[in-house]
């Protein structure tokens, strides 16, 4: 694994997860939202942001988090490990509400600059339809892709897999 997605809904936990496989594999971690926002979580013009993604899987090791599904064609061609974190809707939007309530104001380390944590509910509307709405579109976007695609479906499938030193692989 030298070129690793992370996908999942909001709340999945994409960014901690990538931080320990990136400790794990020793590769540098992307978060995609950070890289995304402007400050006041102000969106980037369509042709920066493709212009920006094509920068970032040009390096030759990365782990990149962050779901951004239309960037996905442009990302999968570069990757050779696809893994998705599909945990329950409930458990996403709860860790959603903690992370809101936690950091209330703040910034996170996954977050861009200036984007500090804020109650947005058409953002947690989103991470309640995530798995309804989006996870149809993240299996036809992986139906081209010709590495391996790894889904951890539980908190505890994920710490065995990062206990395993992210070698135990279950692959779909």
């Amino acid at each position: 694994m030298e070129r690793v997605l992370i996908l999942g809904g909001c709340g999945a936990g994409k960014s901690v997860f990538a931080r320990r496989l990136g400790a794990l594999l020793d590769l540098p971690v992307i978060h995609l939202d950070a890289e995304y926002f402007q400050p006041g979580w102000v969106e980037p013009d369509h042709s920066a942001w493709r212009a920006r993604v094509a920068e970032l899987v040009a390096a030759p090791r990365w782990i990149i988090d962050g779901s951004h599904i239309g960037t996905l064609p442009a990302r999968l061609p570069h990757a050779d490990t696809v893994i998705i974190l599909d945990l329950p809707t409930w458990i996403c939007v709860w860790r959603v509400l903690l992370r809101i309530a936690r950091g209330y104001g703040r910034v996170r380390p996954d977050s861009a600059p200036g984007c500090p944590e804020r109650f947005d509910l058409e953002f947690l509307a989103f991470t309640a339809a995530f798995r309804r709405r989006q996870r149809q579109r993240i299996v036809s976007e992986l139906s081209v892709f010709s590495g391996r695609i790894i889904t951890l479906e539980s908190r505890r499938e994920i710490s065995a897999f990062l206990l395993s030193g992210g070698v135990k692989l279950h692959v779909s």
